[in-house]
This record gives structure tokens, C-alpha cells and sequence, in this order.
């Protein structure tokens, strides 16, 4: 199951202060992500990140070129291994009817990426919250409703 609450631990957080930090990591993600690639400084992160990128369609989306082919994320991550996986999905899910239809889909590629990626650490990010303006102009992307699926 998905949890707000971060796991315990008695081990001190990895510094990230070495240049070559995230070299084994991936973004995945969708258009904010791909903003992320584009100014990263990150050294030789790998992204696999494409605009309107959602949970579901990670697994349908050709979105990642590999070897002259377009493929979806998760045929991607079968490919590569990476100690660090980063995923910022669920601003285009908002406007679903089915909440736990993406709280299901969302572990479903969990599951997957910790079947491909056996030994690397997952981070799941919070959906970043919009402006006031942009709440109080839309029914869908509202603070609300994105604390809700974070």
C-alpha cells in the first residue's frame, strides 16, 4: 500500500553533494519533469519523461527512445539499471472520476518498477501545488484536490 508517512529508519540520509550523485538515477515523469531535464545540472541523470506521461499510460506510452525505438517507461526500465529511481506523476490524473482507479494504477508501477529495478531506492514526489489564481480558476487543479492524491 501507498503511505503518506515516510518509513523508519535508523540510517543517516545519503549526502548529495558529490557530482556524479545522480549518474545512476532516472526521472520519470511527465512535462514538469521534462522542464527538469532541460535545466537540471544533475550531472548524468537519465529521464524518462514525456508531456501527458500518466501512471497508466507509463506502461503504453511510447515515450523513452531506446536503441532508435520509441518504448514505453516500464520496457525501458528493463533495459538499464539504476540505484535511484525518481517519480513525479498525477497532475494529469486530477480530473479522474476514479481516485482509487490512480491510487491502483499508481501501485501497479510501483510493483513494476521494483520488479526491474530490484536494488534501487524509489522516491515517489509530491504533486507540486498551483498557484491561488489557478485554484480558484479550475475545478480540477485546486490545492485541495492535489494534497487529496499526494
Amino acid at each position: 500500500k501507498i503511505s503518506s508517512t515516510p518509513p523508519k529508519t535508523n540510517s543517516k540520509p545519503q549526502e548529495v553533494s558529490s557530482e556524479n550523485y545522480f549518474d545512476d538515477a532516472v526521472f520519470i515523469g511527465d512535462s514538469r519533469t521534462e522542464g527538469l531535464r532541460n535545466f537540471d545540472g544533475l550531472g548524468n541523470a537519465t529521464y524518462y519523461a514525456v508531456k501527458g506521461l500518466m501512471v497508466n499510460t507509463a506502461f503504453t506510452k511510447p515515450a523513452v527512445n531506446l536503441k532508435g525505438k520509441k518504448v514505453s517507461v516500464t520496457n525501458a526500465l528493463k533495459e538499464k539499471k539504476f540505484g535511484k529511481v525518481y517519480v513525479m506523476l498525477g497532475l494529469n490524473e486530477l480530473g479522474w472520476s476514479s481516485f482509487q482507479t490512480f491510487i491502483q494504477d499508481y501501485e501497479k508501477l510501483i510493483d513494476e518498477i521494483k520488479k526491474d529495478q530490484p536494488n534501487s531506492k524509489i522516491y515517489i514526489q509530491s504533486i507540486l501545488p498551483v498557484s491561488k489564481e489557478k485554484a480558484k480558476s479550475d475545478s480540477v487543479f485546486t490545492n485541495n484536490n492535489i494534497n487529496r492524491y499526494n
